[in-house]
């Protein structure tokens, strides 16, 4: 615990003097990449390309397939000062303490502790702070995206209207419905009706036919014409009264006699009761073209921030050209 507490105070005073893996070192490191006012440096660069060729998956970034790890390297930082960007434009600021609670509590839940979060981090090439800015952009991640749910909630406060509600649940009605039950009990494989009969003489309708008896149910079905004779039998049954015994009929190259159990009535749940579910299932729509927006929004103005240098440009620069975009003007130009 001494040790760990040791480590993250040193972070601590990297992180005072700016010593974070966004920044650049000494001696000549020219910046390949500015987002707004920030510069990722050639170093830093070089430092994440080599992490992630040894299989390091940073916080925020992602590895789309085709792109090679200096690649992902350059989008990785690119997103991750986006996100951080953003956090601040929102006023919404993460102290270097915060930071440090919350590398030291990766620290202490890493099998082995500080030896195994220090073999974790060496076996891909990153460092002490590395892992404290991976911190910092997650911490950004997760704020933004409560702001994006908070903005999303506001844009589609009013995009569903009470009638709405009212009109999908009259229209889908079966979905909340439960439809007519009937519990029985079935004795079957007489040869013929006389046995049938004489079944129910011996044993009567009560406990002595439901001892030798099959105990089945049925839901009302929407037709009876049912096939290999059984459209006949859920006839009679739904047609028959409790304690009843129904005449023997034939099904299954025998004959069967039936006594009707239980009736469950026909529910239909309330729309009070589904009416949270449908709200959810209607408003899922609206919610994802609101986020998408501004996704999009997010997106358009990061990138015109994103100055890549020759040889650094990724899909996140604004110098970046779609090659199939490109393809495309080619066809149609004159």
């Amino acid at each position: 615990m001494r040790k760990a507490r040791y480590i993250v105070g040193a972070l601590s005073i990297a992180l005072a003097i700016g010593a974070v893996s966004s920044c650049g070192g000494s001696g000549y490191d020219p910046t390949v990449v500015r987002v707004g006012s920030t510069a990722i440096y050639r170093s830093t660069v070089e430092h994440w390309d080599s992490a992630i060729g040894r299989g390091a998956v940073p916080a925020a970034g992602v590895r789309p397939l085709g792109e090679t790890a200096g690649q992902q390297a350059i989008s990785f930082l690119i997103s991750a000062d986006w996100l951080i960007g953003e956090a601040a434009e929102h006023g919404v600021r993460q102290s270097d303490s915060q930071i440090e609670r919350r590398v030291h509590e990766e620290i202490t839940s890493t099998p082995g502790g500080r030896a195994g979060f220090a073999k974790t981090l060496a076996e891909v090439g990153e460092t002490l702070l590395d892992a404290g800015f991976e911190a910092r952009v997650q911490w950004a991640a997760t704020k933004i995206h409560g702001l994006l749910a908070t903005q999303v909630a506001r844009m589609t406060r009013n995009a569903l209207k009470s009638r709405q509600i009212v009109a999908y649940y009259g229209a889908h009605i079966a979905r909340y419905s439960h439809p007519e039950l009937r519990e029985f009990d079935l004795a079957e494989g007489f040869r013929s009706v006389g046995a049938a009969r004489a079944f129910v003489r011996r044993h009567g309708t009560g406990s002595g036919f439901r001892k030798i008896a099959l105990h089945e149910s049925a839901e009302r079905p929407t037709r009876f014409d049912q096939p290999k004779g059984k459209g006949p039998l859920l006839r009679a049954i739904f047609a028959a009264k409790l304690g009843a015994v129904g005449r023997p009929m034939w099904l299954n190259r025998g004959y069967v006699v039936f006594v009707l159990r239980h009736i469950k009535p026909l529910v239909v749940e309330p729309l009070r009761r589904v009416r949270a579910s449908i709200e959810a299932h209607l408003i899922a729509g609206p919610r994802r073209r609101a986020l998408a927006e501004l996704l999009a929004a997010y997106e358009r103005k990061w990138i015109a921030r994103t100055d890549c240098s020759p040889g650094y440009v990724v899909p996140k620069c604004k110098q970046y050209q779609d090659p199939a975009a490109s393809a495309i003007g080619s066809a149609v130009a004159p």
